[in-house]
């Protein structure tokens, strides 16, 4: 059975990062890419390079990806996390857009939430230039969007950090 090319959902998991608990598992058609093996942060990005091709080659369109960090701040796993975010905001403007979400556990710490807040400023022009909504979700907290954007892949209620609320 094909997959509903409006619902594919993308889950890519750093090494060491948990399944968030606010994510829906039966989210519509959902794919999962997880690093289980404590390798170079780049390594990942080949990982999902050849899922997602592979997905796409049987008719798969991810419209929703969802890239979980396992919270590192060191610098090898801060330019991995930045290249593989590029790399996927490339292939989703190639297929029209869709949403991006940058999650970490608010258990990890500030440092951990300030750096995906980061990566995710740095690519506002390009992710708005891809047709791609971008967001940080920490916890249940949401930057970028307002959670009811992200209400498909939810389990419960979220909160809008106070850069996101609407009026």
């Amino acid at each position: 059975m094909q997959p509903s090319k409006s619902q594919a959902t993308m889950v890519v998991i750093e090494f060491s990062a948990a399944w968030p608990r606010w994510l829906k598992p039966g989210a519509g058609d959902m794919a999962l890419v997880a690093q289980h093996y404590e390798g170079a942060p780049a390594s990942l990005v080949t990982q999902v390079a050849t899922r997602t091709t592979r997905l796409e080659a049987v008719g798969w369109q991810m419209k929703t990806l969802v890239l979980v960090s396992n919270g590192r701040t060191d610098p090898d796993a801060v330019a991995a996390r930045s290249v593989l975010t590029r790399s996927l905001l490339a292939r989703m403007r190639q297929k029209g857009g869709g949403s991006m979400v940058l999650a970490v556990d608010e258990r990890l710490g500030r440092r951990a939430a300030a750096q995906l807040r980061d990566l995710a400023a740095a690519l506002h022009r390009t992710s708005a230039a891809a047709g791609v909504t971008l967001a940080v979700r920490v916890g249940d907290l949401i930057w970028g969007v307002a959670p009811q954007a992200l209400s498909h892949l939810t389990t419960g209620e979220t909160t809008a950090a106070p850069a996101a609320r609407l009026a």
